[in-house]
């Protein structure tokens, strides 16, 4: 629904291979409306990077709703606890009682040449939060979510 805008700073200190920009907007086909999912354990969303930072157009929805699952797939810095992605799915948390999910990639990480782990992915619901870290694009990180706790999945 919302696009998002890479600007000149973000450019240069993410060390993109990309050519020096005042502005960088996202070229994509935007949505019009949020689609909720009814499935088997909750309401389900997917808020994709920007749609989570505007909550406050999105708010009433899923409150109102009671939407229970986030999945927000986000282009960022790494997802550090208690960051912009990790403010936006605590509020969901403590307002709707949503578990939010948030994906990010090690592209900026590695822009900035940063070695070894990077945070790429947060959980933040009623039970609590986490964060973990990946090494490589096919790194997994799993988590195991209850109402009462969020820990990392030890198969």
């Amino acid at each position: 629904m919302y696009a998002f805008t890479l600007t000149g700073d973000q450019v240069e200190s993410w060390k993109l291979p990309l050519p020096h920009v005042e502005a960088l907007d996202e070229d994509i086909r935007r949505g019009e409306r949020l689609h909720l999912v009814e499935t088997g354990v909750g309401w389900l969303t997917v808020l994709i990077c920007q749609d989570l930072a505007e909550q406050a157009e999105i708010d009433d929805l899923v409150i109102e709703h009671g939407v229970r699952w986030i999945l927000a797939p986000v282009f960022s810095e790494p997802t550090e606890p208690h960051y912009w992605e990790h403010q936006m799915a605590k509020r969901y948390a403590v307002e709707a009682g949503s578990t939010t999910i948030v994906a990010n990639s090690l592209v900026v990480a590695r822009g900035r040449g940063e070695k070894g782990p990077a945070h790429t992915a947060l959980v933040h619901g009623p039970g609590g939060h986490l964060g973990a870290k990946t090494s490589a694009p096919t790194d997994v990180a799993a988590f195991a979510i209850t109402q009462a706790s969020v820990s990392l999945y030890a198969p």
